[in-house]
């Protein structure tokens, strides 16, 4: 489990995570609500992870807008 550290945007297959950790092409992350609607999941695979930034390029591009 990780947190974001900025915005996720919609529209957007890029976002930043906590650095540090063990991601590789080809995981799964969710991102989960962050308002008052519980469908607003978004369900991506990592096509990159930058261990020292936190950047996560996705597969896919993100369907809603999430923070923290």
């Amino acid at each position: 489990m990780t947190r974001l550290t900025a915005p996720a945007l919609k529209g957007s297959n890029e976002f930043y995570v906590d650095t540090g950790l063990d991601l590789f092409a080809g995981d799964r992350l969710g991102l989960l609500p962050t308002s008052y609607s519980p469908s607003t999941v978004d369900d991506v695979f990592v096509t990159s992870y930058d261990n020292t930034t936190g950047k996560v390029v996705a597969t896919s591009t993100l369907n809603y807008y999430h923070w923290g």
